[in-house]
């Protein structure tokens, strides 16, 4: 069985959850490789992604708390949801189409969305 492993390094322990569902994946004889959804966007993006993170948590966590509490509906803002498209959801397709996984697995919320959209596209 293959496991894919999403994550994103953002300071949060979301990589030591990743490799530590890995390790028992592969005690288990399963392939279990781990994918940081921020390496396959542009640097740019990955930039403003983890300083924004970092700045409102710090600075505005009222404001990230809320943006939080938001991620987790639907958006109405159609244009925020192309951005994220074009710069997570295609290039997290091709790794995926790539690798073939029987499960897919997210330790950070920025690949779940797009694994949503991505289900709802090719099934």
């Amino acid at each position: 069985m293959k496991i894919v492993i999403l994550t994103a390094a953002t300071g949060n322990g979301h990589i030591s959850a990743a490799h530590a569902i890995r390790e028992e994946a592969e005690s288990r004889g399963m392939t279990a490789p781990v994918i940081d959804v921020l390496d396959h966007t542009p640097k740019a993006f990955r930039k403003w992604f983890k300083n924004g993170y970092e700045m409102l948590v710090r600075q505005s966590p009222d404001t990230w708390g809320y943006l939080y509490r938001r991620s987790d509906k639907p958006s109405s803002e159609y244009y925020v949801q192309t951005f994220l498209d074009h710069y997570c959801t295609l290039p997290l397709a091709k790794v995926l189409d790539e690798l073939r996984p029987d499960w897919v697995i997210c330790t950070h919320s920025v690949a779940q969305p797009r694994l949503k959209r991505l289900r709802k596209r090719f099934g």
